[in-house]
């Protein structure tokens, strides 16, 4: 199976409100055989994708750039430190929109309530912690006017995060693990073993 690294907002923006139906997964083996360093082009192809990303359990997530001025909103777990810096990303409910679940993990990770529409920067398609397909959806905004610099959140939600608390801050460099960054280039990138 092939998957696509990584998709630009011109492409994604189509995909967003269509969800999951669009992921950019070959279908596999065809009746031509493909060399294998030629990429099978399945915008084109006539697979029922909906029922594709059913049957591949693909894991539909959202990650949110909050921004001030030329800093990000990102978070650190006050009990597990060793968790590192992070941006308000989360996995989408059923039947929900990219948009929607922006709005939804960004008041569940931080509480802020977003006043301005959230604008799709693209997509990226690989593979979770656990080796499950996933396509996470980028998005950014800017923070709310009244916004503190600074907070402590008690995470809300069903989630597993859920009676979490996140120490919130706006950081005009942080540090973020290499899958949040990237949609944002020249952020510092946190390595595996960093503390």
């Amino acid at each position: 199976m092939e998957v696509k690294a990584c998709r630009s907002s011109e492409s994604a923006q189509a995909e967003s409100s269509a969800g999951a139906r669009d992921l950019a997964v070959s279908p596999g083996p065809t009746r031509r055989q493909h060399h294998p360093r030629e990429s099978l082009d399945v915008t084109r192809s006539k697979v029922d994708r909906t029922a594709y990303v059913e049957r591949m359990n693909v894991r539909r997530r959202v990650a949110v750039y909050v921004e001030r001025g030329n800093a990000l909103l990102v978070f650190e777990h006050r009990d597990r430190p060793d968790a590192g810096t992070q941006i308000p990303a989360g996995g989408l409910e059923p039947g929900e929109t990219p948009e929607a679940g922006v709005v939804r993990e960004v008041l569940e990770e931080t509480g802020l309530r977003l006043s301005e529409a959230p604008s799709l920067l693209g997509t990226h398609d690989h593979f979770d912690g656990l080796g499950r397909p996933s396509r996470t959806y980028f998005f950014r905004v800017q923070a709310p006017q009244d916004a503190p610099e600074s907070w402590e959140h008690h995470v809300t939600g069903d989630g597993d995060d859920t009676s979490l608390v996140f120490l919130c801050r706006f950081d005009p460099a942080p540090t973020l693990w290499p899958v949040q960054a990237i949609h944002r280039p020249g952020s510092k990138l946190r390595q595996s073993g960093d503390r």
